[in-house]
């Protein structure tokens, strides 16, 4: 299917379930075919969090953020990431 909704209800189901790895697939399928959509991004990144990789869900927020500034969700879940990383410097800013 090309459609991004259909991607992004699936890494929902994956994540659910705790299929990582799917899950981060079928949400870079959906960011691939909305490349201005942030939900799946947002998403994506809770999906690393789940999986204690802070770093990588950093970055995925950061590129939410800078296609979607004002983006609430991406912000706040990125200060979250930050301070799990060890970037609380970075996390207050």
């Amino acid at each position: 299917p090309t459609s991004p909704i259909y991607h992004l209800l699936l890494g929902d189901a994956y994540q659910l379930s705790e299929q990582w790895q799917q899950a981060d697939a079928a949400y870079t399928k959906a960011e691939q075919l909305a490349p201005r959509w942030a939900k799946p991004r947002v998403n994506h990144g809770l999906s690393l969090l789940a999986q204690g990789k802070a770093a990588e869900a950093t970055r995925v927020f950061e590129r939410t953020l800078a296609l979607d500034p004002r983006n609430v969700q991406a912000l706040l879940w990125k200060g979250d990431a930050e301070r799990r990383a060890g970037l609380q410097t970075r996390a207050i800013n």
